[in-house]
């Protein structure tokens, strides 16, 4: 069979599972398999065997077409299921690869969680509220080599279905810490010698090409809509921005966030580049 064959027979089979040869009854019967409560879903081959390498607790299930594709990984305590490509398109219209785990309700850290790994690098949101740019930060961050972030718990976004997705596999080993107050967390990791970097564009605020950085530290980004608030810039060691060249005067806080780590982490390796 051609590649061209292939699609078409593809394509058939995902509009037979979303017409009438799948009816209701079905997508419920099925879907009860999937997404529970606050259950998370995270689709793909490569999503799937991280999370049951790195964090197997926090699976409630795991469905495959194929269990042999899980052989060689530690799966004991997780409970396997081998479906066919007609439930796992019912469960998800996402290219899950064969492979769908299904976690337990998100359980977050507390800051006890930085202080036990001792990060040199940790990233506090302050009222991100949108679920795709959360879901985009954590990528970033994840790929950067920031494994701990830090939310709060009041006016702040949750991790759900769809910014598991979104993140792309950077929720896999990311530690999420949920605290009551983020200007009490910052006093606590200044207490442990955390420098404090904020982002604002501000009068005293230094450009980030130019700035320098003591480890470790902390980077705190802000909504786009009110930016971090001043009781944590007035905490802070220094507040930077991102220089604009354009009229444009603003970036996406997911992409302002993967500017700033990347030039933290370079920084990082060689303190003398800027």
């Amino acid at each position: 069979m051609n590649k061209s064959n292939v699609k078409k027979t593809y394509s058939k089979i995902n509009k037979n599972i979303n017409s009438k040869s799948c009816n209701n009854d079905e997508k419920q019967k099925y879907n009860k398999k999937s997404i529970k409560n606050n259950d998370i879903m995270i689709v793909g081959r490569n999503s799937v065997r991280d999370f049951i390498k790195y964090n197997p607790n926090k699976i409630k299930s795991v469905f495959v077409k194929d269990k042999k594709k899980l052989k060689n990984m530690e799966t004991k305590k997780i409970a396997i299921k081998e479906i066919s490509d007609y439930e796992l398109n019912i469960m998800s219209d996402e290219n899950h690869q064969g492979f769908i785990a299904i976690l337990k309700e998100y359980s977050y850290y507390s800051i006890e969680k930085i202080l036990t790994d001792k990060p040199t690098k940790v990233l506090i949101l302050d009222k991100i509220t949108d679920v795709h740019n959360f879901g985009a930060i954590i990528r970033s961050a994840n790929a950067f080599g920031y494994k701990h972030i830090v939310i709060s718990k009041n006016n702040s976004v949750s991790v759900n279905q769809t910014v598991a997705k979104i993140s792309s596999g950077g929720l896999v080993d990311t530690n999420i810490i949920m605290v009551n107050s983020l200007k009490d967390i910052i006093v606590k990791l200044k207490e442990n010698n955390f420098w404090i970097y904020s982002t604002a564009l501000e009068t005293k605020s230094v450009e980030l090409e130019k700035a320098s950085f003591n480890f470790p530290l902390a980077i705190v980004m802000g909504s786009e809509n009110k930016g971090v608030s001043k009781t944590i810039l007035n905490m802070s060691d220094q507040i930077i921005h991102i220089d604009m060249k354009g009229t444009v005067q603003s970036l996406n806080v997911s992409v302002a966030t993967g500017i700033v780590l990347q030039k933290t982490i370079k920084y990082e390796k060689n303190p003398k580049t800027k």
